[in-house]
């Protein structure tokens, strides 16, 4: 297996952090990070990636060149933008809106409608799953290591122990 793509991160030593995993967590990103590219090269070729806006307000100009796939060509006021367009906003409201139709699908507990064999909820959350994958291969980010790491960081945290959870100020979700 060839080692995760993204690792791309440092421990205080200025080693790469590859070290920090077991083979399993390795396995995992590697995992991860093959799906992730899985799913936007599909949302690539099926045309979704074909204008996201130079700059909605959350980047600096210069910072989020790298984030267009397409050079639309116009200058435009935050605001004002080209029809068929979205921007690292509406990416994130789609990643919200499947994960509001989850809770609708869990709340109806219906089987989904394009794919019966599937809770709704079930196929509702995997379609959060791909909004954010595709999301981080779109936009180069390193979700999957981000994950792994973020796991790790849990583990080990003490306000998630059992015991403080049910402690009476514990943490509750």
């Amino acid at each position: 297996m060839a080692n995760p793509k993204a690792m791309t991160t440092f421990n205080e030593n200025g080693a790469s952090r590859i070290a920090d995993l077991t083979q399993a967590e390795v396995e995992a990103l590697w995992i991860m990070e093959e799906m992730t590219t899985f799913t936007h090269e599909i949302h690539r070729a099926r045309g979704w990636w074909t204008k996201l806006v130079k700059n909605d307000g959350v980047f600096p100009e210069e910072d989020d060149s790298a984030y267009i796939e397409e050079d639309l060509g116009c200058d435009y006021q935050i605001g004002e933008r080209p029809a068929g367009s979205k921007s690292i906003g509406d990416i994130i409201s789609l990643i919200h809106s499947e994960v509001s139709e989850a809770y609708e699908a869990h709340r109806t507990n219906m089987p989904d409608k394009n794919l019966p064999e599937y809770l709704g909820i079930e196929v509702e959350l995997a379609d959060a799953i791909i909004r954010i994958l595709d999301a981080a291969g779109g936009l180069n980010l390193r979700v999957a290591e981000a994950m792994i790491f973020k796991l790790k960081f849990n583990k080990e945290r003490a306000d998630h122990s059992k015991a403080a959870r049910l402690a009476e100020h514990g943490k509750k979700s």
